[in-house]
């Protein structure tokens, strides 16, 4: 259920980036990456990948880290390109409140 969430939310922000060829940022998508980077602030979305904490869950010093990799790959792939779509909503709107 997690992955499927997570495609979903990704399919989503990947429409965000082709935002890059466009004007403005649609509603939709920058409504989602508000939601996304609310929940990654407050550390409840990065908290509940289940991922061993610490250096080693990261670097794999002497052992396998505990967890599932690929989840929190994708869980940071997408906070990413939450803030992609949030960088390009703001240039948008700065751009558009300057005068012509």
């Amino acid at each position: 259920m997690t992955r499927a969430v997570l495609d979903l939310y990704s399919e989503v922000l990947c429409y965000g980036s082709t935002i890059a060829l466009q004007d403005c940022v649609a509603e939709e998508p920058a409504g989602l990456a508000h939601a996304l980077l609310r929940q990654a602030r407050t550390g409840r979305l990065l908290e509940l990948v289940p991922y061993e904490r610490g250096v080693r869950a990261f670097a794999g010093t002497d052992g396998e880290a505990a967890g599932d990799r690929p989840l929190l790959q994708k869980t940071v792939l997408l906070v990413l390109k939450a803030l992609a779509v949030t960088v390009k909503e703001t240039r948008c709107d700065s751009s558009s409140d300057a005068p012509m």
